[in-house]
């Protein structure tokens, strides 16, 4: 439940008429994005030596799965934002609710690959959903669209789950569901930043052996589907 008119303020727990009674376990959690860490490592724990080879891992294979006509996507699609922008806890929900209205086959998390998936509803491609076996840090990825037959940027919007495990790929449209992906192949961009500072001034520079340059990744996605 969101109470916009309690916007700072302690909890408080109360008993009346007993006073033997006792509370233990109390927990609260903070759920915004934009909650600070309490806890930060500096140190690796991936598979992937890079971020080339994390999105390398993708097989070339789509999928595919269908939502429910009698679903209303288009307000959870409205939600999606260029890839740039900063994520928002409207976005992450957005996300999240067009993740339950799929099927169970097409939201298992991956285990070792990144896996595409194409969602359409009454036969009409609405979005790519994208997952990824270890988190994105988007504050460092741009994502740039391209239809493969056009050779031409396409004006794609995204919605982003917030353990950076998943994103939606939608292109904005005025058909009901919000969103139309003509059929052809599909290129996906993606550039990570090791030197954010243009974006962060106080964000670390990663490098691997010295090298701090920007590493660039493809997923070419194509139309047929497994």
């Amino acid at each position: 439940m969101n109470d916009p008119a309690l916007s700072e303020g302690r909890i408080g727990l109360y008993s009346a008429a007993s006073q033997t009674a006792r509370f233990t376990d109390v927990r609260v959690d903070d759920l915004r994005v934009s909650t600070p860490v309490v806890y930060r490592f500096s140190f690796l724990t991936s598979r992937f030596k890079n971020f080339s080879d994390h999105l390398s891992s993708f097989a070339g294979n789509v999928w595919r799965a269908d939502v429910s006509s009698a679903t209303n996507i288009a307000p959870l699609i409205a939600a999606a934002v260029p890839p740039a922008a900063l994520l928002t806890d409207r976005e992450t929900r957005a996300c999240d609710s067009l993740i339950s209205h799929l099927p169970s086959t097409a939201t298992a998390q991956p285990r070792s690959t990144v896996q595409v998936t194409r969602i359409e509803q009454s036969d009409q491609a609405v979005a790519f959903f994208v997952q990824s076996p270890e988190p994105l840090d988007w504050k460092r990825i741009n994502l740039q669209v391209l239809r493969a037959d056009l050779d031409s940027p396409v004006d794609a919007r995204v919605l982003r789950k917030a353990d950076g495990a998943g994103f939606f790929v939608v292109v904005p449209a005025s058909n009901p569901p919000g969103s139309f992906l003509p059929p052809a192949p599909y290129r996906f961009t993606l550039t990570y930043r090791r030197n954010n500072r243009s974006i962060d001034s106080d964000s670390e520079i990663f490098s691997e052996a010295g090298n701090s340059a920007a590493e660039q990744a493809t997923l070419d996605i194509p139309w047929q589907t497994l």
